[in-house]
């Protein structure tokens, strides 16, 4: 991840990534105490537990430990079905967490269906009747 874009998208989790796993503080880059290379090896090589990482999500979101549980509960789920005879649906693999950039387009999308909505409907919702 380039070091501008977790800077202006995950600024907030960046600045406490460095505090919590380098003891640093993020305006020191900008204070010229600490280089942006510095930073963005730094943060190029932050774990997985990472505010940056779990923000950004995906398949780097995920630590060892959560890739074995998730593994072990679909190995679990699939001797159940075929302990069933197979019956019912296939339990699916694991899905990866979303990343950040699409949360960020299905927000998009679901700000301009608002958008819509107000422009057709206006600024009120629909009366609701009591029913008393």
């Amino acid at each position: 991840m380039a070091l501008w874009y977790a800077l202006e998208h995950h600024g907030g989790a960046l600045e406490f990534d460095l505090h919590r796993y380098c003891g640093l503080d993020l305006a020191d880059m900008y204070r010229g105490t600490i280089t942006a290379r510095k930073v963005a090896v730094l943060l190029e090589y932050l774990p997985p537990d990472s505010a940056v990482r779990r923000r950004v999500g995906g398949e780097g979101s995920l630590t060892i430990q959560e890739h074995a549980l998730r593994n072990l509960f679909h190995a679990a789920q699939l001797q159940l079905y075929q302990g069933g005879g197979g019956k019912g649906s296939k339990p699916k693999e694991p899905q990866i967490p979303p990343t950040y950039e699409h949360q960020r387009q299905v927000e998009e999308r679901n700000q301009a269906r608002r958008d819509r909505w107000l422009a057709k409907y206006g600024h009120t919702l629909p009366s609701r009747q009591n029913n008393t």
